[in-house]
């Protein structure tokens, strides 16, 4: 048994290929850092991290050859395999098509079973997959592109769940709205936005924002007390926000230069964001705005090229972030003051960067490395990394903490569950309806579940921030300035905050209470008919992007909307499509209404119409009018369409059915032929019913003397038919053909003789083609009839010669004839010679061959030049005709290896057996390797 590894063998641990049979041999230097091997027949295949390349050696690790090279170009090789039918055959077993299992099938001795990827776990059929565990609050959400997917990590870095999202995916920015628990991301690949539940349901998902031309959607933020989403567009340079459904867009900040990541801080109406640059460090920098798009501020403009990662702390009113060029994890407070490096990375590209209030740790992830690294924030100690073998590529890691649950009721704690049905209205906030506190549902639907509970933060709150209070819970009432307090309260503080003992004025201690989520723009959409943004000093409306702010401040107008026209319909009664305007429509002829949406249409203010209905559709205009249309018309043997349907094949359309020429109808029901028309229940043809049989006519092999009906010949009534004659005989030259009429009998022919016997004169010596032929000789014309028997295989088929007419004499005939001859004669000599000439050429050749066989033997090797990333190899045999490697340029010589061996990632080597094979090998993922097929295993 020979054994091959890269790693530790009897736990010593070895550099470079080693094989280890009775004795340990080096076959590889150390230095080359071999990532893996393959092993077939009498060659050993290696992945080199050191050159990113593929060496080829024997197994006596004589002569390798670096049979791929691209150090220049770092595409690194790691895996590789040999693929040989014999030993890896294909056979049927019992997870042929997965047998129903939605990822993984996994065959037993006495079946299958199912299983998921990482995060996820089977679900109740034991056939399909769900996420390990759903979380609702105090959450990380983390974006995998390599993977396709997004991570639901717990706050204890234990668990991981999956979110299911399709495999075509490749998220880069996630958010996550706790209103209505759903998940969002963007698609670097699609430039979408996309949103899904949170519990991984695929059938929820979809697209709220489609691609658009000159846009490449990076991070996404969500405010969920006004119901925005805001996201940064690297492409086209701006700041935008759009609602949670798509339907309103507006661009907030234009002519921003490469802008990254993005936060925001409803508490106190502000946003910041980054913004990038490797050529010019000075467009790079921290920028903090309103959330209404004013009042921009870059508060860190030096020492800044690639800050990917930001996030900020509002308990400690500090920013972070994290750059991948200069690679310093840095904070400063809010404004940019008091800036501090709290680490220096290595070796690192950083990207996603959260923080989670009340610990001592900073969250980000790295291109470079795989998991989620976490950082003490006062820079004492080095990062440690979670979930590295199960994440590939992270982008975005954000942390969401929501909501702490509801108090009292009889909802045992549950958190608010947004929207929710009470009275049959749909609420998505707290409400404060027969009860004396804000109460919600903790279910969907109050009105059939009857769950719920206290969600008054300001008066309920277990614990606080900052302060002197060292995180104990809010004690309602207290005594402030002599007067009892029953809630939270800003008074000459920037923050809600409350005392944690029953008297401030003596005691003096407090906390900030938690932000719980509302704005201004919580209750009513802060009277805005479409934005609300949230600022420090309360709440600024805004318009979609067609639209203006009235003069009121809080209403939007535009004068025209809705442009779209229906394909092949018609709105009626709309004559201008402003918003909110409903319209029907009508279709074309041969065009029906969709029923999808069959009813009015209203005009929205993202100018799109939308179904005027309880589901508010957005519509597709091209589809709401569908065509009424059969396929084209298939008719039975024997059945023609007689004329042209009367409309086509549109519905309705009626088409006369006859029989064909040759057949005769088989029912009396359709004596005039058979009317079918297009039906609108199914769209296709009445079916049929009529047939017509065939009428033929008999052969009467004795009609013809000497002849007999052609092969292709149908015998079917109210058609024709050519004859031929026997060998010797020629054909009538009149042409006469023979007709079958539509009862199945022959018509009458003329009697004359339709085969005629060829005779052959004795002056005629050459053969003469079916084409009239004029002979002329001067001084005098002679006039005679030439026909030659013409040979056939098989039944005869005659060759007529006509007579042409001319005047000569007899002695003119007797030339003629003398010269054809001696024409004839040496044709034949000719031929003769020809003959003997090939006969003595080939015995030479042979007996040449046969005396040094060696000059004729095909080659066992061909030198060839291989360029590879501008290098060129010359491969000849590695040590022997047995050991030999090449790439083959001639397609002579016996080079080819059984069986191809491939290179993961970036390469794949194939080993062909294919001796004509002459293919340049081509520098790229794809090369060929050409071996001498009489290697034997050795193993």
């Amino acid at each position: 048994m020979i054994e091959y590894s890269t790693s530790t063998i009897m736990g010593q641990t070895l550099n470079g290929l080693i094989c280890w049979e009775e004795t340990k041999k080096k076959l590889i230097n150390p230095e080359q850092n071999v990532s893996n091997i393959a092993v077939y027949k009498g060659y050993i295949a290696l992945t080199l991290m050191s050159k990113t390349g593929v060496l080829l050696t024997n197994k006596g690790g004589t002569n390798p050859k670096l049979i791929i090279n691209e150090n220049k170009t770092k595409n690194y090789k790691y895996d590789i395999i040999a693929i040989d039918e014999a030993v890896q055959p294909v056979i049927a077993g019992v997870c042929n098509g997965n047998s129903g299992c939605q990822q993984i099938c996994l065959p037993k001795p006495s079946g299958y079973t199912c299983a998921c990827t990482d995060g996820m776990k089977l679900g109740t059929d034991k056939k399909s997959c769900v996420p390990e565990k759903v979380l609702y609050s105090d959450f990380f959400l983390v974006a995998d592109d390599y993977r396709h997917e997004i991570y639901q990590v717990d706050k204890d870095l234990k668990t991981i769940s999956a979110m299911g999202l399709p495999h075509e995916e490749n998220p880069i920015g996630v958010a996550y709205d706790p209103v209505e628990r759903r998940i969002y991301w963007t698609d670097y690949t699609l430039g979408t936005i996309k949103r899904m539940a949170i519990n991984g349901s695929i059938n929820k998902q979809e697209t709220v924002r489609p691609k658009t031309s000159n846009s490449r959607l990076d991070a996404i933020a969500i405010d969920p007390s006004s119901r925005i989403l805001y996201y940064t567009d690297m492409k086209a340079n701006n700041i935008g926000i759009m609602s949670l459904d798509g339907g309103l867009n507006k661009i907030l900040i234009a002519s921003v230069y490469n802008p990254r990541a993005i936060v925001l801080d409803p508490e106190n109406g502000n946003m910041y964001y980054t913004t990038r640059s490797k050529i010019d460090t000075k467009r790079a920098g921290i920028w903090r705005a309103n959330m209404d798009g004013t009042n921009v501020t870059k508060i860190v403009a030096q020492g800044l090229s690639y800050p990917n990662g930001l996030a900020i702390d509002t308990t400690e009113m500090k920013i972070y972030w994290i750059d991948s060029v200069t690679l310093r994890l840095e904070r400063a407070n809010l404004n940019g003051t008091g800036r501090q490096i709290i680490a220096y990375l290595t070796d690192a590209y950083a990207f996603g960067l959260t923080i989670v209030n009340h610990t001592n740790y900073v969250y980000y992830t790295d291109w470079n490395d795989r998991g989620i690294f976490y950082q003490p924030r006062n820079g004492n100690g080095t990062a440690m990394v979670f979930g590295a073998d199960v994440f590939s590529g992270l982008n975005e890691i954000k942390y969401y903490s929501g909501t702490h649950g509801t108090t009292g009721g009889n909802g045992a704690g549950l958190p608010c569950h947004f929207p929710y049905l009470y009275n049959d209205q749909n609420y998505t906030h707290c409400i404060t309806t027969n009860h004396h506190r804000a109460w919600c549902s903790v279910t969907h639907n109050y009105d059939t579940d009857g769950l719920w509970g206290n969600c008054d933060s300001k008066v309920n709150v277990s614990y606080t921030e900052g302060g002197n209070g060292n995180g104990k819970a809010c004690v309602f009432p207290f005594v402030y300035y002599g007067v009892n307090i029953t809630q939270c309260i800003s008074d000459a503080h920037i923050r809600p905050w409350c005392a944690v003992t029953n008297n401030y004025d003596t005691d003096a201690e407090w906390g900030n209470c938690p932000y719980d989520g509302t704005t201004k723009c919580s209750s009513n959409n802060g009277g805005c008919s479409e934005f609300c943004l949230a600022t420090p000093t309360g709440r600024t409306c805004a318009c979609n992007s067609i639209f203006q702010l009235k003069a009121d401040g809080v209403s939007c107008y535009n004068e025209t909307t809705c442009t779209q026209k229906i394909r092949s319909g018609s709105f009626s009664n709309c004559q201008h499509a402003t918003v909110d305007k409903r319209c029907g429509f009508t279709c074309d002829t041969h065009f029906k209404k969709n029923s999808l949406y069959d009813g009015e249409l209203a005009c929205s203010r993202s100018g799109r119409w939308y179904t005027d209905g309880p589901s508010n559709v957005y519509v597709d205009t091209d589809n709401l009018c569908l065509e009424q249309k059969c396929p084209k018309l298939t008719v039975r043997e024997g059945v023609q369409q007689s004329g042209n349907c009367t409309s086509g094949n549109y519905v309705g359309s009626q088409c006369l059915l006859k029989c064909a020429k040759g057949y005769i109808v088989s029912s009396h029901l359709y004596p005039n032929g058979e009317n079918i028309m297009c039906q609108s229940n199914n769209l296709n043809w009445q079916k049929s019913n009529m047939t017509c049989s065939p009428i033929y006519c008999k052969e009467n092999k004795s009609s013809i003397l000497n002849g007999h009906l052609r092969e292709d010949c149908t015998f079917l009534a109210e058609h024709e038919c050519q004859y031929q004659c026997d060998y010797g005989y020629g054909k009538n030259p009149l042409n006469l053909t023979f007709k079958c009429d539509k009862q199945g009998n022959w018509e009458p022919m003329a009697a004359v003789v339709l085969c005629s016997k060829i005779t052959t004169t004795q002056s005629t010596t050459t053969t003469t083609t079916t084409e009239p032929t004029t002979i002329s000789y001067k001084p005098t014309t002679v006039t005679t009839k030439v026909v030659t028997p013409i040979p056939t295989i098989g039944k005869p088929k005659t060759t007529e010669q006509p007579i042409v007419s001319g005047k000569t004499s007899a002695l003119g005939t007797q030339d003629d004839a003398k010269i054809n001859g001696l024409m004839g004669g040496l044709v034949t000599v000719v031929l003769l010679l020809a003959i003997v000439v090939a006969c003595i050429a080939f015995y030479m050749y042979r007996k040449r061959r046969m005396s040094d066989p060696s000059k004729y033997e095909r080659s066992s090797l061909r030198e060839s030049t291989r360029s590879d990333m501008g290098q060129q190899y010359k491969s000849n045999s590695i040590d022997s005709p047995k050991n030999s490697v090449a790439y083959s340029n001639s397609g002579e010589g016996n080079l080819a290896f059984d069986n191809p061996i491939y290179v993961t990632e970036e390469a794949k080597v194939n080993l062909q057996n294919d001796d004509n094979d002459n293919t340049k090998p081509q520098i790229g993922s794809q090369h060929e390797i050409v071996m001498d097929n009489n290697v034997t295993s050795g193993m």
